[in-house]
């Protein structure tokens, strides 16, 4: 029987020949991938208002990897990644899908010893009862498995991605125990303090008599505004704006949301040479601001990009309501099938190692 699988993530999830590449080869998987590159949480807000996720029968969703270094420079906050999680477990639950919830390391965390968003994380799918794949505890015991000394870093390809190999071959073992999941138990859990139910709005809505430009990849598409002076949107109700989608190499200057900066552009030497080869670089940029009633402004800031013409294109936002609701509903699996690597071996771990060191 076909597994109807979707996946919604982050750079670890759209890596050619990374995690993702077994399920697109697997002739019992229908898969569809809605990940964005660059994104933290927010990102749930976006795939959920993209996909129909009635369809699905399992949904998987990476969400915290880069949420450790914006927290750490506090550009996001514990509060916002709570409710960007739950918000999408209830929609998935109420979908009939069942949710997965996949954890990817961050080296630099990870060498620290201090990793709170995993921390958060962890205990929401502890309080939650979620299947889940956490790729912390396993690339923890691929060092403590292997019989020889191997450096931590030689496991990951760079911090926020552990090696494409490693991925993959995580990737192929997890699909047998996402066949195998059994049909789920809905649950109405009572939650000991209230959460935000996240939302998101494509820049058509925002702005429906706006001239937009289509802009697309191999795996995305959406409308663009390209943004050349202060405009004024007008939400329904108060909102917090929690994430600002961007063509990240179509956008020369900082946007700033009520006049405060929000989606800074780092002004590397290799966005320009992006520019050259490509016209749509599609990504969430952190916020967290309030608009009393509903009251958005949207405006350009310093130059992120130097000898260009001051632009930003925005795809759309995403955003919180008021945080009032005390109930999500989750598609729960017995406990025996919730923690997707338990089956993982110590001969697999160190198989995992070997790869990674022969990358």
């Amino acid at each position: 029987m076909t597994l109807k699988l979707a996946l919604i993530g982050n750079s670890n999830s759209i890596a050619v020949k990374g995690f993702p590449w077994p399920f697109n080869a697997h002739p019992e998987v229908e898969f569809t991938n809605c990940s964005m590159g660059g994104s933290g949480s927010p990102v749930a807000a976006w795939a959920e208002a993209r996909l129909d996720l009635s369809q699905f029968d399992v949904v998987m969703f990476d969400l915290w990897t880069n949420e450790e270094v914006r927290v750490a420079a506090k550009r996001s906050n514990m509060a916002l990644i709570r409710d960007h999680t739950l918000s999408l477990v209830n929609a998935i639950s109420q979908a009939g899908a069942i949710p997965v919830a996949v954890s990817f390391p961050h080296l630099h965390f990870l060498r620290k010893d201090s990793t709170p968003v995993h921390r958060l994380a962890m205990r929401l799918v502890r309080e939650l009862g979620l299947a889940h794949l956490d790729l912390y505890g396993v690339i923890r015991r691929c060092i403590r498995f292997t019989p020889f000394d191997i450096p931590l870093d030689q496991l990951f390809w760079d911090d926020p991605h552990i090696q494409r190999c490693m991925a993959r071959a995580v990737g192929f073992e997890i699909i047998p125990a996402l066949q195998a999941l059994p049909a789920p138990r809905r649950t109405d859990i009572t939650l000991g303090a209230p959460y935000a139910p996240g939302s998101y709005l494509p820049v058509g809505t925002l702005c429906p008599d706006a001239a937009l430009t289509p802009r697309s990849t191999r795996l995305l598409s959406a409308d663009v505004l390209p943004i050349t002076s202060a405009r004024q949107i007008h939400l329904q109700g108060s909102r917090k704006i929690t994430g600002v989608h961007l063509n990240e190499v179509q956008t020369t200057r900082n946007i700033l949301i009520n006049g405060r900066v929000l989606a800074d552009l780092p002004s590397r030497p290799d966005l320009m040479a992006m520019r050259e080869k490509q016209s749509f670089v599609s990504t969430f940029r952190p916020a967290y601001v309030s608009c009393p009633e509903g009251r958005v402004m949207l405006s350009l800031g310093d130059t992120a990009l130097p000898d260009t013409a001051p632009v930003a294109e925005l795809a759309g936002l995403s955003m919180t309501g008021a945080r009032d609701l005390t109930h999500v509903t989750v598609n729960q699996v017995p406990d025996a099938h919730r923690n997707l690597a338990a089956h993982f071996t110590r001969r697999f771990h160190q198989h995992l190692a070997l790869m990674a060191m022969g990358d």
